[in-house]
């Protein structure tokens, strides 16, 4: 709708491309505005999609961005926006289900950010609780539940509302009216109740993983991907906006607390150019409904991706101007080519490791193309190639530099379709340097595009 809005006003993309420019992060260069406006030449291209996609990139807030609109007077397109913010109810804290001995009070927690104004509603099962209108939902134990009761809250703003997730609340009966003190945690164990599904989702869509379980001492969640860790993903609820060929892979949930550690089923999310998994719509009577079966998933080679990094201030060699230069214009040809890229500058070698491996983990056997573009000082001995990173020293050997070998190895052990590497450096010999690093054969595939600049 603002691409609408922007494209053919007056008060158009090119005056919100000013106004945004005020801060001097989000201001585009002249090479950006042109590419913005050749967008009218694709046949379904817009100036204003390339600029938000431009601003985003430089993380510009819908705050600012809707001030800038409000700058320019245009009415519409800031209300527009400010529904589609206004609108956004989000629960940041979802109530977890527990196992308690009768006797205890147990408290429910639900804590939503929105607009200003939010109402709470708690549920036992699909009856509204009077009262229990307050972030937080105390429940007595004092007599025994006869079956484990559900609790749901829902988070008004108007007519606007958005449930949480259900808790589960299971009193364990006591044998003595003195048991309840004495209670040991450990009896009560831990149960996952809900496992994550596996799902196939289009680039874009909003990845949902949901594992629940109930335990005395409530539970802890640590969500994995491929067997690493996901940094934050601590809650029973995994959820990831926007995603892309990054986030495929397999997923699993350890739940653990002080006594014990279960982990849930692994489950493959795939990313493809597919649709993804509708959401969860609300029943008749409002209550979320059980998540729908998961999509098959859907093999098609998906994206092309690519790394670019320019180095040019050395901290003990000579200094370049060209590669920033260089980087830009591949980039933007490359994005025009619908390459995902993400370009670097100035990179020490812990910097150019993380970004090599970070770039390795977005290829696959589902990408078509990787692209790795290195412009800076280099060299070349035995066969082998090696990007040099700023803080080199100055008689640098193979052990301060990167190895482009066995970068194209790790790239080939992905099972990319076509694989790219493009050298814009030296490869005159290295004096310093008479270690040959035992890199191993590399495969001989037809799927390697290798081009140097020297």
């Amino acid at each position: 709708r603002l691409c609408e809005l922007l494209d053919n006003a007056s008060r158009g993309w090119r005056k919100l491309a000013e106004m945004a420019g005020v801060e001097k992060r989000f201001k585009c260069s002249a090479e950006e505005l042109e590419m913005c406006s050749l967008k009218v030449l694709e046949p379904h291209g817009s100036p204003t999609q390339c600029l938000l996609q431009l601003l985003a990139e430089r993380d510009c807030t819908l705050k600012y961005l809707l001030g800038c609109l409000e700058r320019m007077g245009h009415v519409q397109a800031c209300q527009v926006l400010s529904s589609a913010v206004q609108n956004m109810i989000r629960i940041t804290v979802q109530p977890e289900s527990q196992v308690v001995p009768e006797g205890m009070r147990v408290a429910l927690t639900c804590w939503a950010t929105g607009p200003p104004g939010l109402t709470y509603q708690w549920f036992c099962g699909r009856q509204k609780m009077p009262g229990a209108t307050s972030p937080e939902l105390v429940i007595d134990t004092a007599a025994p539940l006869s079956q484990p009761e559900w609790y749901i809250c829902r988070v008004n703003c108007g007519a606007t509302f958005t449930f949480s997730t259900w808790a589960h609340i299971q009193v364990e009966k006591s044998s003595s009216p003195s048991s309840a003190s004495g209670y040991c945690p450990t009896m009560a164990g831990l149960q996952i109740l809900q496992q994550p599904q596996p799902c196939c989702l289009a680039e874009g869509d909003t990845l949902a993983l949901e594992c629940r379980a109930i335990g005395n001492p409530p539970p802890q969640y640590q969500w994995f991907r491929n067997r690493h860790p996901v940094e934050g993903a601590q809650a029973p609820r995994l959820e990831v906006k926007l995603v892309t060929t990054a986030e495929r892979g397999s997923y699993s949930c350890r739940v653990f607390n002080l006594f014990h550690e279960v982990w849930s089923q692994e489950v493959d999310v795939e990313i493809g150019e597919g649709p993804g998994q509708t959401s969860t719509a609300p029943t008749p009577c409002g209550h979320p409904a059980p998540p729908s079966a998961p999509h098959s998933p859907i093999l098609a080679a998906t994206d092309k991706v690519a790394l670019l990094i320019g180095n040019m201030h050395y901290l003990h060699h000579k200094q370049l101007k060209a590669p920033m230069v260089d980087v830009h214009a591949l980039g933007a040809l490359l994005r025009q080519l619908d390459f995902k890229v993400v370009s670097l500058l100035d990179l020490c070698k812990a910097e150019m490791e993380m970004a090599v491996n970070e770039f390795l983990l977005l290829l696959d056997k589902g990408v078509y193309a990787g692209l790795l573009y290195y412009a800076g000082h280099g060299y070349e001995n035995f066969g082998n190639s090696f990007m040099v990173p700023i803080d080199a020293p100055s008689s640098y050997t193979s052990a301060h530099c990167l190895c482009v070998q066995q970068v194209l190895q790790s790239m080939q052990q992905r099972r990319t379709g076509l694989n790219i590497f493009l050298l814009d450096m030296c490869r005159k010999r290295n004096f310093n340097d008479d270690v040959i690093p035992q890199v191993g054969a590399l495969q001989v595939t037809a799927n390697i595009v290798f081009g140097y600049a020297t």
